[in-house]
Protein backbone atom coordinates (compact mmCIF):
# COMPACT_ATOMS: atom_id res chain seq x y z
CA UNK A 1 0.00 0.00 0.00
CA UNK A 2 1.13 3.33 -0.92
CA UNK A 3 1.89 5.82 2.08
CA UNK A 4 -0.67 9.26 2.23
CA UNK A 5 0.64 12.47 3.49
CA UNK A 6 -1.10 11.95 6.77
CA UNK A 7 1.07 8.43 7.29
CA UNK A 8 4.27 10.37 7.04
CA UNK A 9 3.72 13.27 9.13
CA UNK A 10 5.60 12.80 12.46
CA UNK A 11 3.43 12.36 15.95
CA UNK A 12 4.96 14.92 17.99
CA UNK A 13 5.10 13.38 21.73
CA UNK A 14 2.57 15.24 24.35
CA UNK A 15 3.68 17.39 26.10
CA UNK A 16 2.55 19.29 29.40
CA UNK A 17 -1.05 20.44 29.49
CA UNK A 18 -0.36 23.49 31.70
CA UNK A 19 0.61 26.42 29.59
CA UNK A 20 4.34 27.11 28.98
CA UNK A 21 5.88 24.00 30.54
CA UNK A 22 7.78 21.84 28.37
CA UNK A 23 8.30 18.69 30.09
CA UNK A 24 7.33 15.79 27.56
CA UNK A 25 6.95 12.93 30.33
CA UNK A 26 3.58 13.13 31.26
CA UNK A 27 2.41 11.46 34.50
CA UNK A 28 -1.51 11.94 35.00
CA UNK A 29 -4.50 13.98 33.47
CA UNK A 30 -2.43 15.56 31.18
CA UNK A 31 0.61 16.57 33.10
CA UNK A 32 3.89 16.32 34.18
CA UNK A 33 5.08 15.26 37.43
CA UNK A 34 5.49 18.72 39.10
CA UNK A 35 2.34 19.94 37.76
CA UNK A 36 0.28 17.46 38.53
CA UNK A 37 1.46 17.15 42.40
CA UNK A 38 0.72 20.64 42.47
CA UNK A 39 -2.61 20.43 41.28
CA UNK A 40 -3.30 17.55 44.14
CA UNK A 41 -1.79 19.62 47.05
CA UNK A 42 -2.84 22.75 46.36
CA UNK A 43 -6.07 22.33 43.67
CA UNK A 44 -4.27 24.36 41.18
CA UNK A 45 -1.31 23.02 38.55
CA UNK A 46 0.23 26.42 38.44
CA UNK A 47 -0.18 26.99 42.66
CA UNK A 48 2.64 27.70 45.07
CA UNK A 49 2.45 26.99 48.88
CA UNK A 50 0.65 29.21 50.71
CA UNK A 51 2.66 31.06 53.54
CA UNK A 52 1.01 32.77 55.85
CA UNK A 53 3.72 35.49 56.20
CA UNK A 54 2.60 36.98 52.93
CA UNK A 55 -1.18 36.85 54.46
CA UNK A 56 -2.12 40.58 55.63
CA UNK A 57 -5.81 39.48 57.27
CA UNK A 58 -5.38 39.06 61.28
CA UNK A 59 -6.41 36.73 63.81
CA UNK A 60 -9.94 37.18 64.38
CA UNK A 61 -9.35 37.23 68.27
CA UNK A 62 -9.41 41.11 69.09
CA UNK A 63 -5.81 42.33 70.08
CA UNK A 64 -4.11 39.79 68.08
CA UNK A 65 -1.79 41.09 65.76
CA UNK A 66 -0.44 37.60 64.28
CA UNK A 67 -1.61 36.90 60.75
CA UNK A 68 -4.61 34.42 60.19
CA UNK A 69 -3.73 31.02 59.16
CA UNK A 70 -6.31 28.50 59.71
CA UNK A 71 -10.41 29.51 59.92
CA UNK A 72 -9.64 32.87 60.54
CA UNK A 73 -7.48 32.16 63.75
CA UNK A 74 -3.53 32.08 63.90
CA UNK A 75 -2.14 28.95 64.82
CA UNK A 76 -1.97 29.25 68.86
CA UNK A 77 -5.91 30.48 68.48
CA UNK A 78 -6.70 27.57 66.13
CA UNK A 79 -5.19 25.07 68.30
CA UNK A 80 -7.14 26.52 71.34
CA UNK A 81 -10.39 26.56 69.82
CA UNK A 82 -9.67 22.65 68.28
CA UNK A 83 -8.83 21.64 71.49
CA UNK A 84 -11.23 23.48 73.83
CA UNK A 85 -13.66 24.86 71.32
CA UNK A 86 -12.87 28.32 72.12
CA UNK A 87 -9.88 30.10 70.91
CA UNK A 88 -9.49 32.34 74.24
CA UNK A 89 -9.58 29.19 76.68
CA UNK A 90 -6.28 28.65 78.32
CA UNK A 91 -5.41 25.08 79.16
CA UNK A 92 -5.67 24.89 82.87
CA UNK A 93 -1.55 23.97 84.12
CA UNK A 94 -3.28 21.04 86.27
CA UNK A 95 -2.92 19.89 89.28
CA UNK A 96 0.58 21.12 91.12
CA UNK A 97 3.19 18.72 92.26
CA UNK A 98 4.26 18.67 95.59
CA UNK A 99 7.62 18.11 96.22
CA UNK A 100 8.38 15.13 98.67
CA UNK A 101 11.53 14.57 100.10
CA UNK A 102 13.47 11.02 99.57
CA UNK A 103 12.20 9.13 102.46
CA UNK A 104 15.98 8.00 103.26
CA UNK A 105 17.35 9.73 106.52
CA UNK A 106 19.34 12.57 105.84
CA UNK A 107 19.19 12.57 102.27
CA UNK A 108 17.69 16.30 100.73
CA UNK A 109 16.95 14.65 97.02
CA UNK A 110 13.61 15.04 95.81
CA UNK A 111 10.60 12.03 95.23
CA UNK A 112 11.46 10.09 92.25
CA UNK A 113 9.87 6.71 92.73
CA UNK A 114 8.98 4.45 95.38
CA UNK A 115 9.44 7.21 97.94
CA UNK A 116 12.98 7.89 97.20
CA UNK A 117 15.32 10.10 95.01
CA UNK A 118 16.63 9.22 92.22
CA UNK A 119 20.55 8.23 93.64
CA UNK A 120 18.48 5.57 96.08
CA UNK A 121 15.80 4.45 93.75
CA UNK A 122 18.67 3.18 91.18
CA UNK A 123 20.97 1.92 94.30
CA UNK A 124 17.67 -0.10 95.20
CA UNK A 125 17.06 -1.48 91.54
CA UNK A 126 20.80 -1.99 91.30
CA UNK A 127 21.74 -3.99 94.28
CA UNK A 128 18.68 -4.67 96.14
CA UNK A 129 19.16 -1.70 99.04
CA UNK A 130 18.83 1.79 98.79
CA UNK A 131 22.16 2.15 101.38
CA UNK A 132 24.65 -0.46 99.51
CA UNK A 133 26.90 1.74 97.10
CA UNK A 134 29.20 -0.07 94.52
CA UNK A 135 32.66 -0.95 95.38
CA UNK A 136 35.04 1.62 93.65
CA UNK A 137 36.98 -0.10 91.15
CA UNK A 138 40.80 -0.38 91.83
CA UNK A 139 43.94 -0.80 89.85
CA UNK A 140 44.45 -3.48 91.30
CA UNK A 141 42.01 -6.41 90.42
CA UNK A 142 41.57 -9.68 92.91
CA UNK A 143 42.51 -12.96 91.89
CA UNK A 144 40.90 -15.90 91.88
CA UNK A 145 39.32 -17.91 94.57
CA UNK A 146 40.23 -21.06 93.46
CA UNK A 147 43.14 -22.21 95.35
CA UNK A 148 46.33 -22.14 93.49
CA UNK A 149 45.18 -20.40 90.44
CA UNK A 150 46.53 -16.70 89.81
CA UNK A 151 44.21 -15.81 87.30
CA UNK A 152 42.65 -12.63 87.24
CA UNK A 153 38.70 -12.01 88.72
CA UNK A 154 36.51 -12.31 86.02
CA UNK A 155 32.53 -13.14 87.37
CA UNK A 156 31.42 -15.06 90.64
CA UNK A 157 34.71 -14.63 92.25
CA UNK A 158 36.23 -16.81 89.08
CA UNK A 159 38.83 -16.30 86.59
CA UNK A 160 37.26 -16.71 83.49
CA UNK A 161 38.50 -20.34 82.97
CA UNK A 162 37.15 -21.54 86.14
CA UNK A 163 34.01 -19.50 85.84
CA UNK A 164 33.35 -21.92 82.22
CA UNK A 165 34.55 -24.89 84.47
CA UNK A 166 31.78 -23.78 86.46
CA UNK A 167 28.64 -23.25 84.39
CA UNK A 168 29.79 -26.17 82.24
CA UNK A 169 30.03 -28.63 85.06
CA UNK A 170 28.72 -26.81 88.55
CA UNK A 171 32.41 -27.25 89.77
CA UNK A 172 35.16 -25.34 88.97
CA UNK A 173 37.25 -27.89 89.83
CA UNK A 174 36.31 -30.42 86.87
CA UNK A 175 38.44 -29.93 83.91
CA UNK A 176 35.91 -32.01 82.05
CA UNK A 177 33.44 -34.80 81.71
CA UNK A 178 35.10 -37.61 81.77
CA UNK A 179 35.20 -39.90 78.28
CA UNK A 180 32.58 -42.96 77.75
CA UNK A 181 33.69 -46.19 78.37
CA UNK A 182 32.71 -48.07 74.84
CA UNK A 183 30.37 -50.75 75.84
CA UNK A 184 31.93 -53.66 73.58
CA UNK A 185 35.49 -53.86 72.86
CA UNK A 186 36.16 -53.08 69.15
CA UNK A 187 36.81 -56.12 67.87
CA UNK A 188 33.14 -57.08 69.32
CA UNK A 189 31.80 -54.13 67.20
CA UNK A 190 33.48 -54.47 63.98
CA UNK A 191 32.67 -58.40 64.03
CA UNK A 192 35.73 -60.93 63.68
CA UNK A 193 36.65 -60.74 60.47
Amino acid sequence: MPKTASDTQRVSAPVCAVEGCVHAKLHARGMCNKHYKRWRKHGDPQGRAWHPQSNDVPCAVEDCASPAMARGFCGKHYQRRRTHGDPLKVASPGRPRATLPCKMDGCEGEHYARGLCRKHYQRLRTHGDPFKVAKPQTAESPLCVVDGCEGEHASRGFCSKHYQRWQRHGDPSIRSKPRRVPARPADARLGAR
